[in-house]
């Protein structure tokens, strides 16, 4: 229903709750305090065609195993969306995230700033599986031929770069296929805040994004400054990956500026056996 919601969507409002609507959710509602998405059967859709802000927790579930939720990021529009989730971003079994068409003839991403914790329980890919550029068949190979261009692949539009972002501890807890395009740890000023990444399997965190970008360097920026532009970036505070988790490559090349770099203020945190 229209009316003014100013205080209820605020940092001390309720929640606002999408169930059985689907479709493209109000573009002229962009901020929110809790927000969920839900149906009660079948299969529905919720498309975001502008910016968002949730201040508190963004959940997407279904109410039973005989439906499926999910949210869209974008439709076939060519426009950058800029979302920012402050709190937990849950997603339930049979909860879904994905990425519409538009955008793909930018290298610039949506934007998904991440202050809270994800638990993933049902099936997230931030980017556009329909792209036949980011095939899945060709996810994991180590040293992909020029034709398998999963991670040669130039930057997509079609996609989402999430950054973390706060100064507090967090975690992302991959209990179902979570995938991202390009993952970005910026926490605080130092290695303080440590973002931990737990997956239950091999398979539930992957990382579509490129790996053969070189290293920026020169330009005033000293090697203890270097950050990485391809599919995983650390920029600040200390990323920990436990459970288990197999990343293919973190670069490819044979350049003098191919390699992965972490700068003074990060830090990378093998936790386990089963993190390679």
């Amino acid at each position: 229903p229209s009316g003014i919601y100013t205080d209820f969507v605020s940092t001390l409002g309720g929640i606002i709750e999408y169930y059985d609507s689907g479709g493209t959710l109000p573009v002229d509602q962009a901020e929110y305090n809790d927000l969920r998405l839900t149906n009660s059967s079948g299969d529905i859709s919720y498309v975001l065609t502008s910016d968002l802000t949730v201040h508190g927790t963004f959940e997407i579930s279904a109410e039973s195993d005989a439906g499926i939720t999910t949210w869209q990021i974008n439709d076939n529009s060519n426009i950058q969306r800029s979302i920012v989730l402050n709190g937990d971003l849950l997603v339930g079994e049979n909860g879904r995230i994905t990425v519409g068409t538009g955008n793909e003839g930018t290298t610039n991403q949506h934007q998904l700033t991440m202050y809270g914790n994800i638990i993933n329980d049902g099936i997230v890919k931030f980017y556009d599986p329909t792209d036949t550029e980011l095939p899945e068949a060709n996810y994991g190979i180590t040293y992909p031929a020029p034709t398998e261009d999963l991670h040669r692949n130039e930057l997509q539009g079609n996609a989402v770069t999430v950054t973390f972002s706060g100064t507090t501890n967090k975690t992302v807890t991959c209990n179902n296929t979570t995938d991202f395009y390009r993952f970005v740890v910026n926490k605080g000023t130092g290695q303080q805040a440590v973002l931990t990444v737990n997956s239950s399997a091999a398979g539930n965190f992957r990382l579509f994004g490129p790996s053969n970008i070189p290293t920026a360097t020169g330009g005033g920026i000293t090697s203890d400054q270097e950050v990485s532009s391809n599919a995983l970036s650390i920029v600040n505070g200390t990323l920990e990956l436990t459970g288990s988790i197999s990343i293919p490559n973190l670069c490819i090349g044979t350049g003098t500026s191919d390699y992965f770099p972490i700068p003074r203020t990060g830090a990378l945190w093998l936790n386990g056996d089963n993190v390679s």
